[in-house]
């Protein structure tokens, strides 16, 4: 009897009873229980499947499938208040969660699976995990939309102290500190590797092309205008990560003339990187470790889609990520790495990349980093820089890198040097000279086909 009672009192205390079923890894998608079953498990015949593989009893598995339940709900009893013998607020059976949520979590093979979970934990009430709350994720980004809220709108030079009517709001640098956190938190840290290859676009009413480091630094002190990460009087060196990026960051149709020249640097350094951003997956309420990063991914990721939209006013709507980036500059001193800049989604070419970088005029020009200009490959262009079909801009993109590279000057050498046919050279080459993008006509002996220094 007492042998009967322990294991009652066990199953009641983990919340699922016994099963004699066994499960693999292939039975599951979730990488977290995937990774859990290879792990713990044993070669032996699957219940579901059929076959030979790493598994365990369904019941082991129950372990961490409960963790992540219990980690987005809770047990109504225990969170709940009680009027007249009913649940006061929201609740699910769990089969309810399970058809919500839960089931797609897992990735089960086969609804067998999932019915015979259903059945190991009983018909419990359930309830959202902190039922009376806003997730944290939520709530960060609400204090995140307050800030941006009192600095557009009231608040834009003595802010750091100010204090919201409401007591449980975040002051702005707790909201600027918490912001810096996540990033040290998930690891949003890149390292410009020497060598990295960036690039700069200037341009012109007229037909006026740049050449020199000069050219293409920073404004000095004062003369700076105001960008997406930078108030205006204060500069700081606007790059991008490929060519075409440059050109559609900076395309105005009143200025038709634009020169791309391209950097590289002899120091490595850090920067604080956004776009990493797009390829972190949220991790399953499953892993353990992961799941503690929850809030903070889905907070970055809100608050990165924000400040790389487009703005409908600049000297307003850019007032937030201004202050931020002075915040990374000067103010972030902690974490093992002092960002150097911050690279983020270009807001005009989807995948594109830009990179701002912590560099006034005279930091270029003493070349700080070691950051010059590669020689012979400032590239010239006039008109709308624009594409057809994605295999069209590859095989351009691809015969104007090529020409860049290799220097390449007439028609054989180029086709030698991407070993396609000259009639399709040719016909590429045709294309960029209507786009405007190649100004001179080819021919065997004709110099160069762009204008590059």
């Amino acid at each position: 009897m007492s042998l009967l009672m322990d294991d009652f009192l066990e199953c009641l205390s983990r919340g699922y009873g016994h099963s004699d079923k066994r499960i693999c890894h292939d039975c599951v998608s979730n990488y977290a229980l995937k990774s859990y079953i290879i792990e713990k498990g044993e070669m032996k015949i699957c219940s579901y499947c059929g076959r030979r593989r790493k598994s365990m009893l369904l019941e082991n598995l129950m372990a961490p499938v409960m963790d992540g339940i219990r980690f987005m709900y809770s047990l109504a009893v225990e969170e709940l208040p009680v009027d007249e013998g009913e649940f006061v607020g929201c609740t699910y059976s769990t089969e309810d969660i399970f058809s919500e949520s839960i089931a797609d979590e897992i990735g089960a093979s086969c609804e067998e699976i999932i019915s015979d979970m259903v059945s190991l934990i009983g018909d419990e009430t359930w309830c959202d995990a902190n039922p009376f709350d806003v997730s944290e994720d939520e709530a960060e980004f609400n204090e995140w939309q307050r800030f941006c809220k009192l600095v557009k709108e009231k608040m834009r030079y003595v802010f750091f102290e100010a204090k919201d009517e409401s007591e449980s709001s975040s002051s702005p640098m707790e909201i600027l500190n918490y912001i810096a956190a996540c990033t040290q938190k998930i690891g949003l840290v890149t390292t410009i590797n020497k060598n990295t290859k960036m690039y700069r676009c200037r341009m012109s009413k007229d037909e006026k092309y740049y050449s020199s480091l000069a050219d293409f630094c920073p404004p000095p002190l004062g003369k700076a205008y105001a960008g997406r990460m930078n108030a205006q009087g204060i500069p700081v060196l606007y790059l991008t990560l490929d060519q075409k990026t440059a050109l559609d960051e900076v395309n105005s149709s009143e200025r038709q003339f634009a020169s791309v020249a391209s950097y590289r640097v002899e120091d490595s350094f850090p920067v604080l990187d956004l776009t990493k951003l797009e390829s972190i997956k949220v991790p399953s309420i499953f892993d353990a470790e992961g799941r503690t990063k929850i809030s903070t991914i889905r907070f970055l990721k809100k608050f990165n889609e924000q400040i790389s939209q487009k703005a409908t006013n600049e000297q307003i709507d850019y007032v937030p990520t201004r202050i931020v980036t002075e915040y990374f500059r000067f103010l972030n001193k902690g974490g093992s790495s002092q960002y150097q800049g911050i690279m983020y989604n270009s807001a005009q070419n989807r995948g594109g990349k830009c990179l701002v970088l912590f560099l006034s005029r005279e930091d270029v020009l003493k070349r700080k980093h070691g950051i010059h200009i590669i020689p012979n490959q400032t590239m010239y262009f006039s008109k709308k820089y624009e594409w057809t079909s994605e295999e069209e801009k590859a095989n351009l993109l691809y015969v104007t890198r090529i020409i860049e590279e290799t220097g390449a000057k007439t028609l054989s050498e180029i086709s030698e040097a991407t070993g396609m046919s000259k009639a399709a050279t040719a016909r590429l080459i045709k294309k960029l000279q209507d786009q405007g993008i190649l100004n001179k006509k080819l021919s065997e002996t004709q110099p160069p086909l762009t204008k590059v220094i």
